[in-house]
């Protein structure tokens, strides 16, 4: 009998592992999406601008160990899931607005 991890390890190769983004500094707006920015400037991130990303996120997030991954889809039906520290959701984005 095949076990969960061995039918897993068959399909590894054509699963969508999560990218990290672990030195991006993030955060959560109240409509759901998930902005980010690879240079760690808050202005930018707050205009959208720069090395400024965002994605609609949808399922819950899930936290383990400092770290937090979440499920993220664009416009265009993609979808794939991302990997933030907790340390660097610093932002509140009220302070910007």
């Amino acid at each position: 009998m095949t076990t969960d991890k061995e039918l897993f390890q068959k399909f590894d190769e054509y699963l969508v592992k999560p990218e990290l983004f672990l030195n991006d500094i993030w955060y959560q707006d109240t409509h759901g999406y998930v902005h980010w920015n690879s240079q760690g400037n808050m202005d930018d991130l707050m205009n959208g601008d720069g090395e400024s990303y965002s994605e609609d996120s949808y399922g819950d997030s899930v936290t383990v160990d400092g770290y937090v991954l979440f499920m993220l889809g664009d416009s265009c039906g993609g979808k794939g899931q991302v990997i933030f520290k907790l340390s660097n959701n610093t932002i509140n984005p009220e302070d910007y607005a």
